[in-house]
């Protein structure tokens, strides 16, 4: 059996975990046998969705209107959607505009929050403060902090 080529992307056992999302866009693929839905976004992205409950009755009444859905984003190793598994969908109200983006991945635990970036004397702190500490001795500090009161 060939093996994939490492692309640098999360192994299997790292995918990203699910977590619960809202997304409203267009009901704009249903069937009558199938779970699978597809929400069709403002950008025209499509959300591959999973009903928990299917209901094509419900579905045919929603169709090619702007609906919200809520459950559990699930995702691949790379970190793209996979599917979003609902537990709940119904029509949008106005201020349903909000969800109406591709859920994304959370950063796993052991991303880092930044990135170390050095430093030199025209970056960071250096850059507005000047060097500290510098050559004074303490009593040349302290004489400098008692000019500036």
């Amino acid at each position: 059996m060939a093996r994939r080529a490492s692309t640098g992307k999360q192994s299997r056992g790292e995918r990203p975990r699910p977590h619960p999302v809202r997304v409203a866009g267009t009901l704009d693929t249903i069937s009558a046998s199938r779970t699978d839905i597809l929400l069709r976004l403002p950008d025209g992205t499509t959300v591959p969705v999973r009903l928990l409950q299917h209901d094509p009755e419900d579905l045919r009444a929603l169709f090619a209107r702007r609906v919200v859905v809520s459950g559990m984003a699930r995702f691949r190793a790379s970190g793209k959607l996979l599917r979003v598994e609902a537990e709940h969908i119904g029509p949008a109200q106005a201020g349903d505009a909000l969800w109406e983006k591709l859920p994304a991945s959370r950063p796993s635990r052991s991303d880092p929050v930044a990135r170390h970036v050095p430093q030199d004397e025209k970056t960071g702190v250096s850059a507005f403060l000047g060097t500290w500490p510098g050559d004074e001795s303490d009593e040349e500090l302290l004489e400098a902090l008692k000019a500036i009161r």
